[in-house]
């Protein structure tokens, strides 16, 4: 169900169905949509993955009665809570938990969507933080937001960060200077692994020295190392195409098992870069871990 998705988040959707098949659900996920335009799209396909009783997991056809029933609001296993006028308000989320008090009818879950969470007061800020403070068995929030850098460092902890690729056609928009820089630091670390400690500064740290650098950075790598895992597998890349050459010989260094290890490590560190004050030493370390492989 999740097919429609692939070639645009490949690493979310993997980690999506990987989650499902192995019932290892997080009690609250924060979705940062990151401009993708069919953020709401793929919520709603993890909501019905989750709790639609026919498995439709690995097929194209989730056109049951019961994920009918979502699409149209209908199911009572899943609230929805959106921003009343320019705030979500707290009694919004008073009801909500007075909904969720009483135990599921039709699923074993229950699911509630807040989107736009970044537009919470802080009055329903607290509410809701609370409710994920003492979870509850079986039902898990899902918290939606293009700018999760507005909401408060507690939510965020208590959550799954899960970050979505913009637009495919908005995706390596960036300088070739950038790329390059990006590309030199690959190639050393490959080379290297954790003795390109000793030139980080001037193959890293050089260009890449503010957190909003670093960010797109990490986002590129994922990218890059994705496309690795697509030689590996026999599969052409979908990001890095004008960079081949470069993808074929990293893939030469690497097996599956060593970039699914690096990819970890990427996903990771990019879901708390913006906890961390000193980026120089979250890059060394986010090398060490990549180089432990």
């Amino acid at each position: 169900m999740f097919d429609k998705f692939i070639d645009e988040q490949p690493l979310v959707v993997s980690f999506l169905k990987k989650i499902i098949k192995e019932e290892k659900f997080s009690h609250a996920y924060l979705i940062d949509t990151n401009n993708y335009s069919k953020a709401d799209q793929l919520v709603m396909t993890f909501v019905k993955a989750l709790l639609c009783p026919n498995n439709h997991i690995d097929t194209s056809n989730y056109d049951c009665d019961f994920c009918r029933r979502i699409d149209h609001g209908n199911c009572g296993e899943v609230k929805i809570i959106e921003p009343n006028g320019t705030w979500i308000k707290k009694e919004q989320l008073q009801q909500l938990q007075d909904d969720f008090s009483t135990k599921s009818i039709e699923s074993n879950k229950r699911i509630y969507i807040i989107k736009d969470c970044d537009k919470m007061n802080k009055y329903s800020a607290n509410s809701i933080l609370k409710f994920l403070e003492e979870p509850v068995d079986n039902i898990v929030a899902i918290l939606m937001s293009n700018d999760i850098n507005k909401l408060l460092d507690t939510i965020i902890s208590r959550c799954q960060v899960i970050r979505l690729n913009a637009d495919i056609d908005n995706q390596l928009l960036v300088s070739d200077n950038t790329v390059d820089y990006l590309l030199n630091f690959i190639m050393e670390f490959e080379l290297k692994k954790t003795g390109c400690i000793v030139d980080i500064k001037k193959i890293w740290h050089s260009y890449f020295n503010n957190r909003d650098l670093v960010g797109q950075a990490i986002d590129l790598l994922i990218k890059y190392y994705y496309d690795v895992l697509l030689v590996l597998s026999n599969k052409d890349v979908i990001y890095f195409v004008n960079y081949n050459n470069h993808v074929l010989k990293v893939s030469n260094f690497n097996t599956v098992d060593s970039i699914l290890h690096k990819l970890e490590c990427l996903i990771k560190a990019r879901s708390v870069l913006d906890y961390n004050l000193n980026l120089n030493l979250f890059i060394n370390k986010l090398i060490i871990d990549m180089g432990s492989d």
